[in-house]
């Protein structure tokens, strides 16, 4: 599209594509293309996107045991990007607003699969305000990134 809409109006576009992604979904595709062991913690709908959201991490060797399928959409996120390429994006959590209570559900609770690693790459995005797993034992077997003592 030439330029965004303003409020009320109705403008046509010239194109779509559908990818999956996603901020953590991202991250760990680039980790495990790197030859980390990445295990995703997360959340799908069961809808017709939640393979297109799976299949790419799967064929990238990402552990996606640790991904559930809920009842409701898949999360999503609509991008615009007009002519001069300034973006808008509209962001609808779908199933990744039940992460949180995923992992502390006892009778499917999440295993701490980062076992395998040292790191813990927490993507809360813009669901909800950044706070720590909810898993206890996942922080005291952590260390950041970013190293001892510093944080972003």
């Amino acid at each position: 599209m030439e330029r965004h809409p303003l409020p009320g109006e109705t403008l046509l576009g010239n194109s779509i594509t559908l990818l999956p992604g996603g901020k953590g979904a991202n991250q760990a595709l680039a980790a495990a293309r790197l030859g980390a062991t990445v295990c995703l913690i997360g959340a799908v709908g069961s809808d017709s996107t939640a393979a297109l959201a799976t299949e790419h991490l799967e064929a990238s060797e990402v552990d996606i045991s640790a991904v559930r399928a809920v009842h409701g959409p898949t999360g999503l996120a609509l991008i615009y990007i007009a002519g001069d390429d300034e973006n808008t994006i509209v962001v609808i959590p779908g199933a990744n607003s039940a992460v949180d209570a995923i992992c502390r559900r006892p009778q499917r609770p999440v295993s701490r699969p980062a076992n395998k690693g040292r790191f813990i790459n927490y993507q809360p995005g813009v669901i909800s305000p950044p706070q720590p797993p909810s898993q206890p034992a996942w922080r005291s077997s952590t260390r950041s990134a970013t190293g001892p003592g510093r944080s972003r």
